[in-house]
């Protein structure tokens, strides 16, 4: 596996020129509010608003929406929200854009080339009602996307019905991880062993069986009823992965992230033994809890992860030496591989490497 882009912290972006920007609505003067940065990006403004109502009702809070009707509105829109820090972009896209399987493959690739650059995970609804026609366009279009463009990308079917509204089941979905990391913090997760609750909506359609077969083995995650609960998307794969998790994904990103928070004081420390011990003990700091939340795997904590120190990168000509690079390996609960990234504290907002 692979984990080879940035996922440090980084502020709201700039929507990119000639969008339509609907803002979240402001905070009271007199609370200071948490949010998680989500990005929403709608093919029409009333997909955009059902995105965003989706979102909102499976209790994810403030999101960045952007309506952009064409695919080249979509490109644009994705590299301006593509920015550190954003843990998932919703794309609600509707059967005017997505008009053929070609097209289809050109969202998927722009969604997953997003997503690695921000270091989240993009959500997509594949449109229609008819269940083996969006298998057949997903498998035609994820036959077309380079690969580099693919682990990052979840899609969802049917969509949910709220009060005789049609709504993007992959927004509902967004809401909930946003919603989890609120509340339980960076290691919170609205994955379990049922599926992830959407909010009390409920599929817009019935899957016979045989349909969610075929859904799942088109690595599509279906919607399906939970008595007692209403919608819940039933599974977490990722598109053409082979049975890639979207749960490992999005705590591999958040341990990233966590990692990149705790060790940003030492970007203008020069490198020695002093450093390169609380370096370590700083990273196993954050392992750890991790572990301890169940986002990493192994009856013991040697198990589940490893940190090294490399070489310090060679300094400019005239400046400080660079603090050591940091290697760690990590075994993720819900992964089937075993995780190598490095990260260069000297540059948090560049791309950790990884195998």
């Amino acid at each position: 596996m692979k984990l080879d882009d940035d996922v440090g912290r980084g502020t709201a972006p700039e929507p990119p020129p000639g969008m339509v920007v609907e803002a979240p609505d402001p905070p009271p003067a007199t609370a200071r509010t948490r949010w998680v940065p989500v990005g929403i990006v709608g093919t029409g403004e009333a997909l955009t608003e059902a995105a965003r109502a989706a979102f909102l009702g499976a209790g994810g809070g403030h999101a960045i929406t952007l309506t952009a009707p064409s695919l080249d509105g979509l490109a644009e829109a994705l590299v301006g929200l593509a920015t550190p820090g954003m843990r998932a972009l919703v794309l609600a896209v509707g059967e005017d854009v997505a008009s053929t399987p070609a097209a289809l493959g050109r969202i998927v690739e722009l969604a997953g080339r997003a997503a690695r650059a921000a270091g989240a995970v993009a959500l997509l609804d594949v449109p229609g009602e008819s269940p083996a026609r969006g298998v057949a366009w997903v498998e035609a279009a994820v036959h077309a996307v380079p690969v580099a463009a693919l682990g990052r990308v979840a899609a969802y079917h049917p969509a949910v019905r709220s009060d005789r509204r049609v709504l993007p089941a992959a927004a509902a979905v967004a809401g909930a991880l946003a919603r989890a990391e609120l509340k339980d913090g960076p290691w919170g997760s609205p994955f379990a062993v049922a599926g992830v609750p959407l909010g009390g909506v409920f599929p817009a359609f019935r899957l016979r069986p045989e349909e969610e077969i075929l859904l799942r083995g088109a690595g599509i995650n279906p919607v399906r009823t939970l008595v007692g609960v209403g919608a819940v998307a039933w599974g977490d794969s990722l598109l053409g992965t082979g049975g890639g998790s979207l749960t490992a994904q999005v705590a591999l990103a958040a341990v990233v992230r966590e990692l990149h928070r705790a060790l940003a004081w030492s970007a203008f420390e020069s490198d020695g033994p002093g450093l390169r011990a609380r370096l370590r003990r700083e990273a196993q700091s954050v392992l750890r809890s991790a572990w301890e939340a169940g986002v990493l795997d192994g009856d013991e904590p040697a198990r589940a992860f490893a940190v090294a120190l490399g070489e310090a990168p060679p300094p400019e000509h005239g400046a400080p030496q660079s603090p050591p690079v940091l290697d760690v390996w990590l075994r993720p609960a819900r992964g089937l591989e075993r995780v190598h990234v490095r990260l260069h504290p000297e540059r948090p907002g560049a791309a950790p490497e990884g195998t």
